[in-house]
């Protein structure tokens, strides 16, 4: 199936609602990646897109920091899906007044809760690879240090990325039992 992608924020989502959410940025220094800042104090890249994922194969990207602010307040009661929540969480609250947010699914630690000692590593490639029998090109997240427009196809790369992890999340959610959220709201949240 061909992924639909709008160019627009998504709608306003009742509560419970899943939607995954994925950011990229501009001129990131690739050693400092987790940091909003360089050393310097300077901001550590700039904003570029950030897609929305409800329904797999559907996706929605919004490009401009004034699309984002709505973009979020319309899924704040939504369950947040990231691989690597800690990465686009850090780097959504540079942009949008985030506060804490306890409805989240982060598939990179839900895999680690379920197999942590069979697996180890959990890129999102390697998750796409495990659930969905595919494998990601991930040459266009290097390209991100030095482009500062949205082509077609770091668009298409953006948001294949965030329909991925969406996908992702309804495999993982056929493994997750009790006791792996226990683990989750216990120790990793």
């Amino acid at each position: 199936m061909r992924m639909k992608i709008i160019k627009d924020i998504p709608p306003q989502l009742p509560p419970n609602t899943m939607c995954a959410i994925d950011v990229e940025i501009y001129g990131m220094d690739k050693n400092l990646l987790h940091r909003p800042n360089k050393l310097d104090g300077s901001p550590n890249g700039t904003f570029a897109c950030a897609t929305f994922c409800i329904t797999p194969d559907t996706v929605y990207i919004v490009d401009s920091v004034e699309q984002l602010q709505q973009a979020m307040q319309n899924i704040k009661d939504a369950v947040w899906i990231f691989h690597n929540a800690k990465f686009d969480i850090t780097h959504l609250r540079r942009w949008v007044n985030i506060k804490y947010h306890k409805k989240v699914w982060d598939t990179m630690l839900i895999d680690q809760i379920l197999w942590g000692g069979y697996y180890d590593r959990f890129s999102l490639d390697d998750l796409a690879r495990r659930y969905l029998d595919i494998k990601l090109d991930k040459s266009m997240q290097s390209r991100f240090e030095k482009i500062n427009f949205l082509s077609e196809e770091a668009i298409q790369y953006a948001c294949r990325d965030c329909n991925v992890t969406r996908k992702i999340q309804i495999e993982q959610a056929k493994h997750v039992r009790d006791v792996d959220f226990k683990i989750w709201k216990t120790i990793e949240m």
